[in-house]
């Protein structure tokens, strides 16, 4: 770009505009915050403060005011920042967990002699036999007084003619047991008595345990075949290797792709499979069954006892509603709670009927080594595990709420249609691909042996929790980047001062305050870091930008990665204010962008100054992509200001430089233009940037 002119200036001018500037930045040494490492140590105050840390940890810094933080529900104040409360419910805990109420923990449900059902402890009937009036206590149910045959007989009838009568009336969907119901005790008494723990472990050794494990949908129709300019090994067969132009023009649908069904039609009969099995020691007994549509019962039936080990099917026919609309289906087993189980937490599942489907596969000895170790169900499953994993998703999807993307959190959910046993050496689990190929699925996810067994201990560890990371991970099958692609390392900043130093590390371009110096500390973060599945997993929410992003894609077939990058507005500008908010004319403005290496080097791609209202236009790259097409998924890609954006969101940031008699840095992400095209500014992004310079 062409270089701005520098006026010629006469010497005498030139001295006076000198003398000038250094008298005003003497007067104002006193009067301006020294910015650098924010602690009250040369001048500062909290009236007047340069960072965070220079105010009280429940406050943060704005304009060089310490101003109260906002937090969110469930958050705290801390370090000057908001952090989240391990829990605020009992349905952020384990299903044998409760929150507790003073210290915001999950705290484990422990039961003196019963069982735990919807977070309440269920009395057994007996748990010593001086309870019985026989005094007989075996199996924790009292034995019944011995009677002749004929009234044995009897009675046999009479229970049988109830409970036939109890489960064709309509009723609640789970009854609460004849027995007892007590309050849940955080803490075990210290005097349990040893023969009732021996019944009870005899008893749970020889139990049944029915589960559900998944829900099946048939038929089923693809997702998209997309294709990449670095990576084409998406297409059929017949077209293995395809790209339609010789130079990168983003993401392209596969041939044949266009027109073909993605989800059942209107009116079209879908059949729901699911499946059951016996996870517990002793055989289940005839048991009963029951579908529901939103709630409502439309099928029943009974099913044979199963053995132990033992799975089965049942089905049900639906017919496809219209416009894609929400609906759920859900199948329960044992729904009169008849059958005493170890776990009663694996007895139903629920799906949204539009849902996107996953399928699992998981190598033998991965899937008998979680069988071997309790789950937050409380079943031995690893079925119950993922399903567990599935649903932590899908609450997560519910509580990211962001008012002007997400009023009512994202409104995708995820549903586990296949779980596939593998044997240990297939051949996929070594090849570099996590799963065999499976276009009929949303996505595919696999539990290999190199992964989940090298570490002995790594299943036992995972088994009573969440996998945050798999949820991360889950979160790229959605098409999802990685949003710490957004963040930079002080080894990577290239960018050198005046004097052809690096500014990358000094006070100009500070390490993170948390980070221990060395070479890669980060010197920018993602700007919704601290609460994104998809920078750092772990029990946080989904960024406003992930949110924004799903809910764009919702009930839109998966195969397009990071598309939703491309939605940037069609000119963009930066307005430079001051810190009282007036604009500030004459600020050179040079703009440095993140390569796709993670690197930032010395060059700028644009450079200027900003007029008299304080703007600064920042050109768009023109010739990147020039096809014009919309990804299926309605995405079009543009000339920006970004030029080639990557799908990863590796070249989706800007490091800019401020400079009027001092310097300063500032950052901008493509996830700020995102936003500002989501919220309604697809014609003109308007950047404000903030700065001490005048």
């Amino acid at each position: 770009m062409k270089k701005w002119d520098v006026p010629v200036i006469f010497p005498y001018a030139l001295a006076v505009i000198t003398i000038t500037a250094a008298t005003v930045a003497l007067l104002n040494q006193g009067s301006e915050p020294v910015c650098g490492n924010g602690l009250i140590e040369k001048g500062e105050a909290p009236q007047n403060c340069c960072e965070d840390t220079g105010c009280l940890t429940n406050q943060e810094c704005t304009n060089h005011s310490c101003i109260d933080l906002k937090c969110r529900k469930c958050e705290y104040a801390a370090y000057n920042q908001c952090g989240r409360y391990e829990c605020c419910s009992d349905t952020e805990c384990g299903k044998n967990e409760t929150c507790g109420g003073n210290t915001n923990k999950c705290v484990q449900i422990e039961c003196e002699c019963g069982y735990i059902k919807n977070r309440v402890c269920i009395n057994y009937e007996c748990c010593d036999s001086s309870e019985c009036p026989a005094g007989i206590c075996q199996n924790n149910k009292c034995a019944a007084v011995e009677k002749n045959a004929e009234e044995t007989a009897e009675e046999k009838q009479l229970s049988r003619s109830q409970a036939d009568a109890k489960y064709k009336s309509a009723g609640a969907e789970n009854k609460q047991d004849s027995t007892r119901a007590q309050e849940p005790k955080v803490e075990s008494k210290a005097n349990k008595n040893q023969e009732s723990q021996n019944q009870q472990q005899g008893n749970q050794a020889a139990a049944p345990d029915l589960g559900v494990l998944y829900i099946e949908r048939t038929p089923k129709y693809e997702r998209y075949r997309v294709t990449y300019f670095s990576d084409r090994h998406f297409c059929s067969p017949e077209y293995a290797g395809y790209y339609p132009y010789e130079d990168d023009r983003g993401p392209q649908l596969c041939p044949g792709e266009s027109g073909k069904q993605r989800w059942p039609k209107e009116g079209e009969t879908v059949t729901f499979t699911a499946y059951i099995k016996n996870h517990g020691k002793g055989p289940s007994g005839i048991f009963s069954f029951r579908w529901l549509i939103d709630g409502v019962e439309v099928s029943s039936g009974t099913q044979e006892s199963l053995s132990p080990g033992q799975a089965t099917k049942q089905t049900i026919k639906w017919t496809w509603p219209a416009h894609l609309s929400d609906h759920t289906v859900r199948f329960v087993v044992d729904p009169e709670n008849m059958i005493q189980e170890p776990s009663e937490n694996n007895n139903m599942l629920e799906d949204f009927t539009n849902a996107l489907s996953f399928r699992i596969h998981v190598a033998k000895s991965v899937y008998d080594k979680f069988n071997a170790y309790q789950n937050m169900a409380e079943s031995y499953s690893f079925e119950d595990w993922i399903q567990s994993q599935a649903r932590t998703m899908n609450e997560k999807f519910v509580d990211s709420i962001y008012p002007a993307v997400a009023p009512n959190g994202i409104l995708e959910r995820i549903r586990i249609d296949e779980i596939v046993v593998e044997n240990d050496n297939e051949l996929f689990f070594d090849s570099g691909e996590h799963a065999p190929p499976d276009f009929y699925q949303d996505s595919r996810w696999g539990f290999s042996v190199k992964e989940w067994m090298n570490d002995a201990s790594k299943i036992e560890r995972m088994s009573k929790g969440i996998d945050w990371a798999l949820i991360h991970e889950w979160g790229h099958q959605l098409g999802l980047i990685d949003e710490y692609s957004l963040d930079v390392a002080k080894n990577n900043v290239l960018v050198t001062d005046g004097n052809n130093q690096l500014v990358s590390g000094t006070s100009l371009l500070p390490d993170a305050s948390w980070c221990t110096p060395r070479p890669d500390c980060p010197v920018h973060y993602f700007k919704f870091a601290g609460n994104a599945m998809m920078h750092g997993p772990g029990n946080v929410l989904f960024s406003e930008h992930s949110a924004a992003a799903l809910n764009l894609h919702l009930h839109k077939r998966r195969g397009y990665f990071g598309d939703y990058l491309f939605d940037v507005p069609s000119s963009n500008s930066l307005k430079i204010v001051g810190t009282d908010g007036t604009q500030v004319e004459g600020v050179s403005v040079t703009v440095y962008q993140r390569r796709e290496d993670g690197t930032i080097p010395d060059s700028a791609v644009f450079f200027g100054l900003t007029n008299k209202a304080g703007i600064f236009d920042l050109p768009n790259v023109d010739g990147v992509w020039s096809s014009g097409d919309d990804t299926a998924t309605g995405h079009r890609l543009r000339p920006n200001p970004f030029g080639k954006i990557a799908v990863t969101g590796s070249t989706g940031t800007f490091l800019i430089k401020l400079s009027k008699g001092s310097e300063e840095y500032k950052w901008l992400e493509i996830t700020d233009f995102n936003l500002a095209y989501w919220k309604g500014e697809k014609e003109q992004g308007m950047f404000e940037v903030k700065t001490r310079l005048q």
